[in-house]
Formats: structure tokens, C-alpha cells, sequence
């Protein structure tokens, strides 16, 4: 027999809250008090209930939930790691210790367009790995193209500096070709609803200048910050948004997840947290990602050239998925009235940043 063990306490909603901690505080309002602002013109509240999210936007979740993958887990997202290739055998070297210490996909680096791919994926079970190839300062781009189309990875692609160069990316690629296009720009120093804006502005640019098959395999690449609850909402908002733009120009067969996010934390330094300032910044970036609902992962170390550094960081993946199990919910904060509530507004600030943008 079911018991009803709450109903000798009253119940408690914001409003009843809100009038015992003015109490509280002799009069003083505590939202003002104590409230805190993530960005100029967001200031966040200290208490939410399930009133904060009756009028929200459509939410997306549970959207990167796997039925099948060959993990078993519902949940995956690739570990990254960088590898600079300005020698093929040493690259493809470090490439196979990364993927002995766990790595599940690669981004090769390209410096020039002499590249000896064979040399380089030399051993490399491309069928159980990722596999990316950074030409941003390379010339290559046409023979990865073709490299990538004939060894077929797992997963992977193209990853590109320019947004220009997706139009020339068009008349190499195959039509039905599956390869991801992943672009990184430079967009730091920049508020959460400012990066988002921002990446909606090359979405625009991608929908206005290439075909629907480029939009369903493309990435961006995101710049994860220090704020482990924002970097949420603002992953969380950036798909919403994103989907909206594609369903605005009524573009179908294109599906929020069809968005693939590869959460990037970049090499952090602060005295106060030395000597393991890289590694609690990029654990709690990580978090972030996975929560915010990032496809692939990649975390810099703070040097490239020390084992113990790379494989600190590449080992973020691996306790988030072995020891922390975030790879076994596909959504955990799906429903939390304070994430639903901080991506719904950082999801219409952004909007309305980028629409004063493109009015211009």
C-alpha cells in the first residue's frame, strides 16, 4: 500500500519562499541581495521552481540518446585528441599511443600539403575511430577529402578556418558524402549569448551559400569556457537556435542532433589554482560539454610536448564515461527548472543579438 508521506507538510512554492527569506532578511529583497549576474543584462535568481519554466521555449530533450551503439551506453560523445603532423611517421606515431590511452578519435593537424597518408593512418582502425583533419593552414584540403572518402573512419571529417572555403569544400565532396564540416573561428573574449550570436551569424552564412547536404553534416566547433552552468545553457541554446534557423528557411529532412557540437577546452592557466589549473578547468569544461549535449570532446593540454600533460587531458573523456558513468543518462538535467530557465534566456538574449546584427 502506497503512503502519501507528504501530506502533513504544507506546501512550498516561490512565492512562499520568497516571503520567508524577505522575513529573513528583515525586509531585504533576496533576489536583489543575493542574485548574480552571468553577462550584462542576465541576472539569475537564487530560487526556481517548476512556475520559472511553464512559458519556455520548446526544449529539446533527451536528443542525443543512442539505441544502438556499439557501447551499449545511451550515451556517446567522441574523446579527441590534437595531433600535429608536420612529420608523418612521428604523427602517426603519437596518433597510435593516443588511441592505446584511450582516445576514440583523432584531429591530425595538417602544416603543408605533403602528406603521405599512408604513412600517416598506418595501423589506425579507421573503422572504430574518428578521424579529422584540421586544414586551416594547410592546402591539402582536396586530397583529405579524398583520403577520407576511401578509408571511411567511423566518424569525422574536415575541420576549416574559413567559412568561404565551405563553397570550394562543395565541389570536392561527394554528394552523398558523409564527412562532417567542422568550422572554428575565433570567437573568445565574448559573453555566452555573444558566442552563441556569433555562431548563429555562420550558420546564416552556410544556409544562404550551400546545399542542404553540406547543413545536415555540419559542425561547430565550441569554445568552452569557465562557467560550468552557463557553458550548459549555452550549448543547450545554441541547438535550439540553430534548428530554428533551419526550420525558418524550411529546410527538411534536418533534425537538431543532425548538429554536430565538438566542445573545445582550450589550454587555461591561473595562478591561483596552479599547478593543476588546466586539469580542474578542463574537468569541469568537460562536464559541461557532455551536459550541454557536445558530439565529440577535445581538451588541450597546457603543453602538447609533455606525455603526462596529453594524456591528463585526454584522460578527461575517459573518467567522465568509466568512473563518473555520465555516458549512462542521456539527458541528466533535462527538466531542471534553473538550466531550462538559463538556456531559455540565454536563448532569446542571443537571438536578440544576433537579429540587431544581421538588421545592420
Amino acid at each position: 500500500m502506497k503512503q502519501k508521506l507528504f501530506e502533513d507538510f504544507d506546501k512550498v512554492d516561490k512565492k512562499h519562499w520568497l516571503e520567508k527569506a524577505t522575513t529573513d532578511l528583515k525586509g531585504a529583497n533576496p533576489q536583489e541581495k543575493y542574485g548574480w549576474q552571468i553577462e550584462d543584462g542576465i541576472r539569475l535568481d537564487l530560487y526556481y521552481d517548476k512556475s520559472d519554466t511553464k512559458n519556455l521555449s520548446t526544449s529539446f530533450q533527451n536528443r542525443q540518446y543512442v539505441a544502438d551503439h556499439p557501447s551499449g551506453h545511451i550515451r556517446h560523445w567522441d574523446n579527441l585528441q590534437e595531433v600535429l603532423v608536420d612529420d608523418d611517421k612521428k604523427a602517426n606515431k603519437v596518433a597510435l599511443e593516443a588511441l592505446e590511452g584511450g582516445a576514440e578519435g583523432l584531429i591530425f593537424k595538417l602544416k603543408n600539403q605533403d602528406v603521405d597518408y599512408n604513412v600517416l593512418l598506418k595501423d589506425i582502425q579507421l573503422a572504430f575511430c574518428s578521424v579529422w583533419f584540421d586544414v586551416s593552414s594547410s592546402k591539402s584540403t582536396e586530397t583529405a577529402i579524398n583520403c577520407l572518402e576511401n578509408l571511411k573512419p567511423q566518424t569525422g571529417g574536415l575541420i576549416i578556418d574559413d567559412i568561404n572555403a565551405i563553397q570550394t569544400l562543395q565541389l570536392h565532396l561527394p554528394k552523398n558524402s558523409q564527412l562532417k564540416i567542422a568550422l572554428t573561428l575565433p570567437i573568445t573574449n565574448k559573453s555566452l549569448s555573444e558566442k552563441i550570436a556569433a555562431f548563429l551569424e555562420i550558420a546564416i552564412e552556410c544556409v544562404e551559400h550551400t546545399d542542404e547536404s553540406i547543413l545536415k553534416r555540419l559542425s561547430f566547433q565550441y569554445p568552452l569556457g569557465t562557467d560550468f552552468f552557463g557553458e550548459i545553457a549555452a550549448m543547450r541554446a545554441l541547438r535550439q537556435l540553430y534548428f530554428q534557423i533551419i526550420k525558418a528557411y524550411k529546410i527538411e529532412d534536418n533534425l537538431p542532433e543532425d548538429l554536430h557540437l565538438m566542445g573545445v577546452s582550450t589550454a587555461w592557466s591561473n595562478e591561483d589554482y596552479n599547478p593543476h589549473a588546466n586539469m580542474l578547468k578542463s574537468t569541469t569544461a568537460g562536464m559541461a560539454a557532455v551536459l550541454g549535449g557536445c558530439d565529440s570532446l577535445l581538451v588541450e593540454p597546457e603543453n602538447n610536448e609533455k606525455p603526462y600533460m596529453t594524456r591528463v587531458a585526454r584522460n578527461v573523456s575517459n573518467i567522465l564515461k568509466e568512473e563518473s558513468y555520465f555516458n549512462s543518462n542521456a539527458d541528466p538535467v533535462a527538466g531542471s527548472y534553473y538550466l531550462e530557465s538559463l538556456t531559455d534566456t540565454l536563448a532569446k538574449e542571443a537571438w536578440s543579438l544576433f537579429q540587431q546584427k544581421i538588421d545592420k
